[in-house]
């Protein structure tokens, strides 16, 4: 089973991100967010290059499977921005 990792962003000073956060965005394989065009702005902070997808309020259904289908061995995905109960609820 993969790992999913559920985290917390700088909501205005990307600077204030943690080192085990940045640690953590360089070791995934892909990221899921609320607002994709905040997470992009923060990996081009990072000069941090992954693959980014939408994750909110309105496609939690849609996307619970594909994250699940993702959770395989070797694949880790994170989500950022706000974390979505349905989704924790949901594992």
């Amino acid at each position: 089973m993969g790992t999913l990792f559920i985290c917390a962003t700088p909501i205005g000073n990307l600077s204030d991100i943690s080192s085990r956060l940045t640690e953590t965005l360089e070791s995934v394989d892909c990221i899921y967010g609320e607002d994709t065009r905040r997470v992009i702005k923060l990996l081009n902070h990072l000069n941090i290059e992954k693959p980014v997808y939408s994750y909110f309020v309105g496609n939690e259904h849609n996307k619970l499977n594909e994250i699940k289908k993702g959770l395989i061995p070797r694949v880790r995905v994170i989500s950022s921005n706000v974390v979505h109960n349905y989704l924790i609820n949901q594992q």
